[in-house]
């Protein structure tokens, strides 16, 4: 067997079908591994894609292997590309680069990636859409890539108003009193059972109108000087 075409034993990622990693330095027999030249040009690996013929992907793929790689050939990939063993899966990594490949090679918004806008098949303007509902659960380094490229955490939604609680309970019952009092000229003639339909904070409001006149009379004297006011100019108290 010639020179530079041999296996060695133990590393996968040195596959000699690249044509690449394994190298001669002069007439010597040894061999020095350097990445493929495939990829360098590119300042990152785009996921299992080929390149010149040369499957870069399942190479590296290989090379993420536990142990498939001492620490000075890992920082050479890492030179090449900071994330190509990332700590997230590899199909983010994956739909990531096809985000980046759009933005900053093909001068794209992040806005005009919406869902149905594909990479080399992949769906990434849903991807994109999905990073968005899922920020918080992202990491702060998957957040800091995605920032880099203009995609910014979603805007709180607004809290929708709360049904409950005794201030809420105060306004609905006013409000069915206002009305009752603006129909009838008057609040003395309510029967506890009484029900008035109201509409409060954009809602159809039933409101046990009767119960609350006899609660509001109950707590006359604990009641706050604003409400008694108010209840007294409408004549409920």
């Amino acid at each position: 067997m010639g020179p530079g075409r041999g296996r060695v034993a133990g590393q996968p990622c040195r596959s000699t079908a690249l044509h690449g990693p394994l190298r001669h330095v002069g007439r010597s027999t040894r061999r020095r591994w350097s990445p493929s030249p495939a990829a360098r040009p590119h300042g990152r690996f785009r996921g299992r894609q080929g390149l010149r013929g040369r499957p870069v992907g399942q190479w590296l793929s290989n090379c993420r292997r536990p142990g498939a790689l001492t620490p000075e050939r890992a920082a050479q990939l890492a030179e090449i590309d900071r994330d190509w063993n990332p700590a997230w899966p590899i199909d983010w990594q994956r739909h990531y680069s096809g985000v980046r490949a759009l933005v900053v090679d093909g001068g794209a918004a992040v806005d005009e990636i919406t869902p149905g806008v594909t990479v080399h098949g992949a769906d990434v303007g849903r991807w994109l859409a999905r990073q968005r509902e899922t920020w918080a659960e992202l990491s702060a380094a998957q957040r800091e890539r995605l920032a880099v490229l203009g995609v910014t955490a979603p805007e709180p939604a607004a809290a929708a108003p709360k049904a409950g609680g005794r201030a809420a309970a105060w306004e609905r019952g006013l409000a069915a009193a206002r009305a009752y009092h603006a129909r009838e000229g008057t609040l003395t003639g309510v029967s506890r059972g009484h029900v008035e339909h109201v509409v409060h904070d954009g809602q159809d409001r039933a409101v046990k109108l009767g119960v609350w006149l006899a609660n509001q009379r109950n707590r006359r004297a604990k009641l706050p000087t604003d409400r008694a006011h108010v209840l007294t100019e409408l004549g409920a108290i």
